[in-house]
């Protein structure tokens, strides 16, 4: 389950706030130019209320259009940093952890070696000299 720092999750309930605001906004706006719109003859008051709609209206959209760009450009730039990150890691911290896992194997084998040496040393007599028999008699 993906968990997001309360920062994160704040951030992205603003942005999705102001988003969808601003999306209530132009429908609210073009439901208002379409009757007078739709009107043959305009007073001097309903022009004026036409044209400054349509000006927000484009303003929005610009707005719209500018914030698109940035969170392009934000999310752009957090790709750019994690293979970034993921390079350095890669060529850093991966090839340290290589290594050690190497020289432990090779530690392993070594202790294991020795051990088996010692193992077959135990087994064996001593040459030269007798084999002593442990009993009860």
């Amino acid at each position: 389950m993906l968990v997001w720092p309360r920062h994160h999750r704040a951030s992205v309930l603003t942005f999705v706030s102001i988003y969808s605001s601003a999306l209530d906004n132009k429908v609210r706006l073009s439901e208002a130019i379409i009757p007078l719109e739709a009107k043959k003859e305009l007073t001097k008051i309903e022009k004026d209320t036409l044209e400054i709609n349509k000006k927000v209206i484009e303003v929005a959209k610009s707005n719209e259009w500018l914030a698109h760009r940035v969170i392009g450009g934000i999310f752009f730039i957090g790709l750019l940093l994690s293979i970034y990150g993921a390079q350095r890691w890669r060529t850093r911290i991966q090839v340290r952890d290589d290594l050690l896992a190497t020289l432990q194997i090779k530690k392993l084998r070594t202790e294991i070696s020795k051990l088996q040496l010692e193992t077959d040393l135990l087994r064996k007599p001593l040459s030269g000299q007798p084999e002593q028999q442990v009993g009860w008699d």
